[in-house]
């Protein structure tokens, strides 16, 4: 098979879906959500968010929410980013749910994503940096009232750093081109 390289690579360097989603917030849908373990051990959900609105409409970032037990500050990390689709510390009080029944209640859900370029490997890509709960979102209703035991964890805006990307077994660093975790 001949292949005409001069057109390949006109295609990669004009296609819209090589290039970069610019720095900044973007409205997104979770269309894959995936409860694993981390290289570390560590809980994860490995997340494919899709931009809704906008030039961008349609691209996808991939990112993971680690929960870190023995980090404190990394787990509350992972809790406001929980949050801000609706995954609220009532909710997980009330069901106790294991990391793919929080994946299921995360699909198909909407939140506002802090779009950053990372490098990895030599080579620039997006990440989520955080998640902001969209304006009126509603949390996740569990099937117990609410425990009153203190508030979700304020999703109120993005703390500097993240962790970075979307099956219930042990995950490497993903397609995604973002390191399974990073510290922040």
């Amino acid at each position: 098979m001949a292949m005409n390289w001069d057109e390949i690579l006109r295609e990669q360097e004009e296609s819209p879906l090589v290039k970069l989603i610019p720095d900044g917030w973007q409205d997104v849908r979770i269309v894959k959500a995936d409860g694993v373990t981390a290289s570390t051990g560590s809980p994860m959900v490995k997340l494919a968010v899709e931009v809704e609105s906008g030039a961008y409409a349609g691209r996808q970032v991939n990112t993971n929410v680690v929960l870190k037990l023995d980090n404190p500050v990394a787990m509350r990390m992972g809790l406001r980013r929980l949050a801000a689709f609706g995954i609220t510390a009532d909710y997980l009080r009330a069901e106790q749910p294991t990391l793919a029944q929080i994946a299921g209640k995360l699909l198909g859900r909407s939140s506002q994503a802090e779009i950053i370029t990372r490098q990895w490997q030599g080579e620039d890509r997006n990440d989520v940096n955080m998640f902001k709960p969209k304006d009126g979102a509603a949390p996740v209703a569990s099937g117990v009232g609410p425990s009153g035991s203190g508030p979700a964890p304020g999703p109120s805006g993005p703390p500097p750093g993240a962790e970075p990307t979307a099956n219930t077994g042990p995950a490497s660093d993903g397609p995604s081109g973002t390191p399974e975790e990073d510290p922040f």
